[in-house]
């Protein structure tokens, strides 16, 4: 800019002096002498190439910025393009690195998992116990492992996820918490541990025992570890429960209520408690003994050995307005274990519902402690109980006390064996026989006072069931009631019927049990010693025939247990169904789906091998446990459920070796 302004002012001053010089020109509007000199050169055009040549120039610096700029973007492009090829090489580098580390912890997942020697195949773990077990009953556990590998293991322990239900009462070796810790298990090396406990829970429960155990090989830094379990399934108490109540009474009638139990397992039950349970309807007026929790209305029972028994009266009446026009009145009994978290756990629960009535007479009828319909088997001895009571306020006079006995088509029981201390009446009816006390043989019968009640007793034993024919038997029941009747000459007043029980027959199902050592003929088919030696080996023959007749049976299951000193020999022989021999309890079971009347009757026999030592000298030796059997009667749909002995060396039915079961040195 500043350059420009000084060639103006060089322009002007040529201008002034050229017209200074030509003074005798005239000047023009522009201030110059347009007529030139002769050989002289117009001012005006050495303005015009002083312009040019700047134009010139300004067009070269453009095009030299020009070729500046163009190469100047020409460079940033290459950097930039050698930037993103570095970037390229980075993310190249990273993804190979990435993809060789995955491969790496893809090989030590595949070799670690499967590869390495430390498998399951090597480590071996079991669990040995029951398979089902009795509420409350302790259960032994055995967890046995083997170190079957090449190497030895350091640092093992086994960690252990009980059932929700157990409770431990001991172990070997002491258990800290819920592990066991083994420390070096060298190769080749077994052992085990040991736990026992009780299993309190709802019934039917699965209760499941898992153990993992965890180790180092001594050849590698990591750890490993297998699992195993066990589960067992929890089958109720068998406490023998029975609720007596009436099946109908009267408004602010004061009834007896009788509860019984009994310890039927073969074990003693402990943190056992019986809860009585009524609508707002029932007055409780007493109970004996007290309840042990008022509040729940509870009894403790504490410990129940084996065959003890108990029985708890509750006294009470129902209150309220046109009771007899409602519903049935239920009255509840609860069995409840008691786990160490002192939850409660329903074992049982007996319902009994009683109409309450307007009549003043009511009779009850109990047989086999039940007021309901049930099945009878061939031996069974029934035992009745009569009630009777006045619930009304003023006496009754001439009652006659019966029990009709309808027993169609044929007569089951047997009235040449009746037990009654009362000497009642008995005559025939038209299907079948009544026995009758009156005031002859009972004197409140003769007069029954407001609110008086009485009961009284008899039994009756089946007939010998097989004089009649299966047609017959399949056809038999009896109905059972019990009446009561007032003559008044003044007054007609309807029999009083207590409630009808309907007794079915069972299957006649037993099953035949023999030890043997020689078969009938004198031939032996056991090995051994005879009579047993001490520190010798004896093999017996058992042999199992099952028989039934008058309906089919189902879901049968034939079992025992070994003692001590005997063993499964696995030789077996069988006609029908499947025979399972269980190690962990030494429990042999023979199973049968169904077992039509027509079939015939099913077999088995199989071998056991004794071997008694010195302390058994002079003994007879046990050959088999107790021996079960149950079934279901399709028709009845009752459970049998039967109960045999034991067997011993004694071999009662082999004629040839019976006497020569003691043992001899």
């Amino acid at each position: 800019m500043s350059k420009r302004k000084k060639n103006k002012h060089f322009y002007k001053r040529n201008s002034i002096t050229e017209k200074t010089k030509n003074t005798g020109g005239a000047p023009t509007e522009s201030g110059f002498d347009e007529t030139k000199k002769e050989g002289g050169k117009n001012p005006l055009d050495s303005l015009h190439e002083i312009f040019e040549e700047k134009k010139s120039a300004e067009e070269t610096s453009n095009k030299k910025n020009s070729k500046d700029k163009g190469e100047n973007n020409i460079l940033a492009q290459i950097v930039k393009e050698e930037r993103k090829k570095r970037k390229g090489r980075i993310v190249l580098f990273a993804s190979i690195f990435l993809s060789v580390c995955a491969l790496a912890t893809a090989f030590g997942f595949v070799y670690f998992n499967t590869i390495n020697p430390f498998t399951q195949e090597k480590i071996e773990m079991a669990i040995k116990g029951p398979e089902k077990a009795k509420m409350g009953e302790e259960i032994d556990y055995k967890i046995i492992y083997l170190n079957s590998g090449k190497v030895d293991i350091n640092n093992a322990k086994i960690i252990l996820s009980e059932p929700s239900g157990f409770q431990l009462t001991s172990s070997a070796p002491e258990i800290d918490g819920h592990s066991f810790h083994l420390g070096d298990i060298k190769k080749g090396e077994k052992g085990y541990v040991e736990l026992s406990g009780t299993l309190i829970d709802s019934p039917e429960q699965v209760q499941t025992l898992k153990a993992t155990l965890i180790f180092t090989p001594s050849n590698f830094s990591a750890e490993f570890s297998i699992k195993s379990e066990l589960s067992i399934v929890i089958e109720p108490l068998d406490l023998g429960l029975v609720f007596n109540t009436l099946p109908n009474a009267a408004t602010n009638e004061v009834l007896q209520f009788d509860i019984e139990y009994k310890n039927n397992e073969l074990f003693p039950i402990e943190n056992i408690k019986l809860k009585f349970v009524a609508p707002e309807t029932f007055s409780l007026e007493s109970t004996t003994p007290e309840f042990t929790t008022p509040d729940e209305k509870e009894w403790s029972l504490g410990k129940l050995d084996p065959g003890d028994e108990g029985k708890i009266v509750i006294k009470g009446k129902f209150t309220g307005e046109n009771l007899q026009d409602k519903e049935p009145q239920e009255l509840k009994v609860q069995l409840l274990l008691i786990n160490k978290e002192e939850q409660n756990y329903q074992q049982q629960e007996l319902i009994q519902q009683i109409q309450i009535v307007e009549q003043a007479i009511s009779t009850t009828l109990i047989i086999n402690g039940s007021n309901e319909d049930q099945n009878i088997n061939y031996t069974d001895n029934l035992q009745f109980t009569v009630n009777y009571k006045n619930n009304g306020k003023e006496e009754y006079n001439n009652l006659a006390l019966s029990v009709i006995i309808e027993s169609e088509p044929i007569e089951l029981l047997d009235w040449e064996k009746l037990d009654d201390e009362l000497y009642g009446r008995v005559e025939k009816t038209d299907k079948g026989k009544k026995i009758t006390w009156t005031g002859n043989q009972i004197d409140n019968l003769e007069t029954l006072g407001a609110g008086e009640k009485n009961s009284l007793n008899f039994s009756l034993p089946l007939r010998d069931l097989e004089i009649f024919t299966y047609n017959d038997l399949t056809k038999a029941k009896l109905v059972i009631y019990s009446q009561i009747n007032i003559s008044d000459t003044n007054r007609a007043y309807p029999n009083i019927e207590s409630n009808k029980i309907t007794l079915m027959l069972n299957s006649n199902t037993n099953l035949q049990t023999e030890a043997r050592y020689y078969y009938t003929d004198g031939t032996p088919i056991g090995s051994g010693s005879i009579p047993p030696k001490s520190n010798q080996e004896t093999e017996y023959v058992i042999f199992w025939e099952l028989n039934n007749d008058l309906h089919e049976i189902e879901n049968i299951t034939i079992s025992t247990t070994l003692p001590d000193k005997v063993e499964w020999l696995d030789k077996y022989t069988l006609n029908v169904g499947e025979m399972f021999y269980a190690d962990n309890n030494r429990e042999i079971t023979w199973t049968l789906n169904r077992l039509p009347v027509s079939a015939e009757n099913p077999t088995i026999n199989f071998r056991i091998k004794l071997t008694p030592d010195t302390n058994d000298v002079g003994k007879l030796m046990k050959l088999l446990n107790n021996i079960t059997l149950r079934a279901t009667d399709t028709e009845t749909g009752d459970i049998i459920s039967e109960t045999y002995g034991i067997v011993s060396t004694n071999l009662e039915s082999d004629e040839f070796a019976v006497g020569k079961g003691i043992v001899t040195e």
